[in-house]
């Protein structure tokens, strides 16, 4: 596999542990995600870096021009009269503009994030653990009758009466409580 082979060079593996990997399908399957994961680590530290560029560069022309950036605000950036500024002002609503750069969020953590524009299609590869994380949880859903009736019986709480004695009663949080009157 071409990503196992990759990670092998990377990690500067003898030929013995070469073919070895070569021989065993799994450790090549789960070197091969190794390398995938690396790659994407990879995108994102790079990623950071121009992220990293950005902020300095509008830092920058926000210290020329004096303005007081407001956390959670939107800012455009701009080009001028040949001098780059950052403004309040929408692209839309003001037109006294060379080049327009782009839209800007001056986030809560201080940060600049750059902002779609209303013709501009997200990325797709732009956050993919958070597209990860909003999908549903779907249970593995059962082949034949015997193993439904099995599955559903398995979502019943099982209750241990072997311990409760008394008057005592599972409350909701499935631990025993008293019921009061009883003995």
């Amino acid at each position: 596999d071409e990503g196992a082979k990759r990670l092998l060079t990377v990690m500067r593996v003898d030929d013995k542990t070469v073919n070895t990997i070569k021989r065993d399908a799994p450790a090549s399957a789960k070197l091969s995600l190794l390398a995938e994961q690396a790659a994407m680590l990879q995108q994102q530290a790079q990623n950071a870096l121009s992220e990293a560029e950005v902020n300095c560069h509008l830092f920058e022309v926000a210290g020329r021009i004096t303005c007081k950036l407001v956390p959670g605000t939107m800012y455009y950036h701009y080009t001028q009269h040949g001098e780059e500024v950052i403004s309040r002002i929408a692209d839309d609503d003001w037109d006294n503009y060379d080049e327009y750069h782009g839209k800007y969020l001056y986030d809560w953590d201080h940060t600049f994030r750059r902002q779609p524009l209303v013709n501009e299609k997200q990325h797709e590869d732009a956050e993919p653990v958070m597209r990860m994380l909003m999908l549903p949880h779907v249970p593995e859903t059962p082949t034949t009758p015997g193993s439904m009736a099995n599955a559903e019986s398995s979502k019943k709480p099982k209750l241990d009466t072997g311990e409760i004695t008394g008057g005592a009663v599972l409350n909701r949080f499935g631990t025993p409580t008293h019921v009061h009157g009883k003995a």
